[in-house]
């Protein structure tokens, strides 16, 4: 006789639900492992791209505030509000400079 029809049925059932049991076990332990080390890197990436966000909104409020401080000279002053007029263009320029930089260095960040 073989090994396997000495044994009873039930031991049998058990064994095969204990086995599958296992298996279901390990593939729950492996997927919610896979599923940390996901939600881990998907924290980093969103904390990187809100301080690359925060620190854009800063670049872009300085040309605004460097634009009113511009106006408010050219009104008040005469002949040195062209000086600080072509200060601000060039802040302008070296502005959407950075904007442009920034804009590589995010779309690294989201590659």
């Amino acid at each position: 006789m073989s090994l396997l029809s000495r044994i009873r049925i039930l031991p049998k059932i058990l064994s095969v639900v204990l086995l599958l049991a296992a298996v279901a076990g390990a593939a729950a332990w492996h997927s919610g492992a896979k599923l940390l080390a996901i939600d881990t890197e998907d924290s980093r990436f969103i904390e990187e791209d809100a301080d690359a966000r925060v620190a854009s909104a800063r670049r872009n409020r300085a040309p605004i505030q460097v634009g009113l401080g511009v106006y408010r000279l050219n009104a008040e002053t005469g002949s040195a509000s062209s000086q600080v007029l072509a200060s601000a263009q060039s802040l302008s320029g070296e502005s959407n400079r950075l904007k442009l930089e920034l804009s590589k260095f995010l779309s690294t960040v989201h590659a």
